[in-house]
């Protein structure tokens, strides 16, 4: 486009974050991006951009339609171009780019120019999209896969696909207002933070309880009773074998107040006991 339009400057640029910037100049492999030359061809761009038309200055033919060239002006008169030219790039709808081309010669770009810069953009146009989306970083890969996802779900097409997101979306209302009880079944053991044994001080049979785990007790509550029968039979034997001596002890004692010193009797000789000798 250079060799054949007389071009000094052919610039590429492509839009990040709503703003257009430069890629690639002709005849220049490296460019600083913050010089005042770069400035003024991006904002060419966005001129271009945001009127979705293409700009030319000076104006061929006034009465092709009312379009405002002043950045493209301010770069003509400032960085020593005759004329300027913006084509915008557009893929599927969507812009993505511009082409600027600059020429030294004072003569505007003609329509059959103009015509022919739109036909080399047509072609480019793809192999330059394959090319932003293969070097673009995978958040923007992923942004825009997204996008056009979206897009293919509330356009005009994909009534199967919207009724189904419509679907889910509803479901996910539905369930997010919805209150209601829900019934968990599942095996479970219900523990005490604290727990207490009961151990009695004797051995022994449970005659009752009038409790079972996990019932709730109060203090000083009996729990149970144990069967004290054994412990009736060894109080009564006990208490037999502490009155046998008693009753002994009593025996000899009313024996001996009846053999008392005045009623010694004599033996058969005629003596008392007493009255022998060693």
């Amino acid at each position: 486009m250079v060799t054949e339009l007389d071009c000094e400057r052919v610039s590429f640029g492509i839009v990040q974050n709503r703003y257009c910037r430069v890629i690639a100049l002709s005849n220049s492999a490296r460019f600083d991006s913050r010089s005042r030359l770069i400035g003024a061809i991006e904002e060419a761009m966005d001129e271009a951009l945001d009127q979705d038309a293409i700009l030319v200055f000076p104006i061929d033919n006034p009465e092709t339609g009312w379009t405002i060239t002043r950045k493209h002006r301010d770069l003509a008169r400032k960085f020593g171009s005759g004329s300027v030219c913006t084509i915008p790039l557009s893929d599927q709808g969507s812009i993505f780019g511009a082409l600027t081309l600059e020429s030294r010669s004072e003569r505007a770009f003609k329509a059959d120019d103009v015509r022919f810069c739109e036909l080399i953009a047509a072609l480019i146009t793809p192999f330059l999209v394959l090319k932003k989306r293969d070097e673009a970083r995978l958040v923007e890969k992923i942004r825009d896969a997204a996008k056009r996802r979206i897009g293919g779900i509330f356009g005009p097409k994909n009534i199967a696909s919207k009724l189904a997101v419509s679907g889910v979306a509803a479901s996910l209302v539905f369930a997010s207002l919805f209150q209601g009880d829900f019934e968990v079944r599942a095996d479970a053991v219900l523990e005490g933070k604290i727990q207490r044994v009961v151990a009695a001080s004797i051995d022994g049979f449970v005659a009752s309880s009038k409790h079972r785990a996990g019932d709730s007790v109060k203090k000083d509550e009996v729990l149970a009773t144990l069967d004290d029968r054994d412990l009736a039979l060894e109080l009564l034997r006990l208490n037999g074998e502490g009155q046998t001596p008693a009753r002994i002890s009593r025996g000899h004692g009313q024996r001996r107040s009846r053999a008392s010193p005045g009623d010694r009797r004599p033996n058969r000789r005629g003596r008392s006991p007493n009255e022998f000798g060693p």
